[in-house]
């Protein structure tokens, strides 16, 4: 039976400007100021954090429909799209309704090593760069086996911290949710990055080498190929009902909100960079936005197969721009 990967990053791409958007970080339901707030756009690297009076300033994006992303240890992350630069944000975080420190741990018909295994295989993937990913709190994660529904999901007060010596990173990603059974695998929740700036010579070359590798055939790689109308030149087809289509064949639309793919049923693409591997796309939504620097709406899309099988383990961050195609 073919596994459906579903990922919720809410991935964002930006172009930085001068200007600053400013805020303050408050709990929910009082006007108590929130310290350490990680306040970041999704899936780059790393903004800024909230000082002792809830505070934050943050370089804005030229879009002021580019979301913030507000992330605090306790609380669920909150996404900031309705804001301008100059205007002073009020942004509310709503408190994890559980506590891990309350759980009873009790066997649940599966051995924690045996959970463990399932998460990081699922979480951080199987890939080569995979093998060189390491969740450095991996105790701080609590994971549950439902025996009834055959499901395993985890729970995290604290981000989990993952070091990637593969690719020169270090994630740090605010779980909201993981549910794997036999049949899917579902996890959502907010990351950033943050590099190795020890990397130099040969150590960067190879790290530079594996980025390119883990970019070519990728979500990120075939979303700005089919945003930019140019899937033959990346080595991308796509097949819609067995029929072979011409590039992105008016699938790409361009709407009031932005950029969108426009699927009428599943679509299969293949990569003749890798195997001729085949990913199929279902749609969530008829409409689903992407961005030029590979974005796109999690929800509108369902993948399996090939592009299905990366995990954060192969993961870049939204800054990534294949050596190849640089300006000198």
């Amino acid at each position: 039976m073919r596994r459906v990967l579903t990922l919720c990053f809410l991935i964002l791409s930006f172009q930085v400007s001068a200007q600053l958007v400013e805020g303050q970080i408050l709990i929910n339901g009082t006007e108590e100021p929130l310290a350490n707030a990680s306040v970041y756009y999704d899936g780059m690297y790393k903004g800024g954090i909230s000082n002792e009076n809830g505070i934050f300033r943050l370089v804005s994006a030229d879009s002021v429909r580019v979301p913030i992303i507000i992330s605090a240890v306790g609380y669920h992350s909150t996404s900031i799209a309705d804001y301008k630069s100059g205007e002073f944000l009020k942004i509310y975080l709503e408190p994890k309704i559980y506590s891990l420190d309350a759980v009873v741990v009790t066997f649940d018909g599966m051995s924690r090593e045996e959970k463990e295994a399932i998460f990081k295989k699922e979480f951080i993937g199987i890939s080569e760069n995979s093998h060189n990913c390491e969740i450095l709190n991996l105790d701080d994660i609590n994971l549950v086996y439902n025996r009834k529904r055959g499901t395993v999901e985890a729970f995290a007060d604290d981000p989990v911290i993952l070091h990637n010596t593969a690719l020169g990173f270090k994630i740090t990603y605010y779980l909201e949710q993981f549910r794997f059974s036999p049949e899917s695998i579902y996890f959502s929740g907010n990351y950033y990055f943050e590099p190795d700036t020890s990397l130099a010579g040969k150590d960067l070359a190879r790290v530079e080498k594996r980025r390119r590798k883990a970019y070519l055939g990728s979500r990120m790689h075939f979303i700005r190929s089919m945003y930019n109308n140019q899937l033959k030149k990346d080595g991308f087809s796509l097949l819609n009902l067995a029929r072979k289509v011409k590039d992105n064949s008016g699938m790409v639309v361009d709407r009031e909100n932005g950029r969108s793919i426009f699927m009428e049923s599943r679509l299969a693409v293949i990569y003749k960079g890798k195997n001729n591997s085949i990913t199929f796309l279902d749609k969530n939504k008829n409409f689903t936005v992407i961005d030029k620097n590979g974005f796109y709406d999690p929800g509108g899309i369902s993948w399996s197969g090939g592009m299905a099988s990366q995990r954060m383990g192969d993961l870049l961050p939204f800054e990534y721009e294949d050596p190849r195609n640089r300006k000198p």
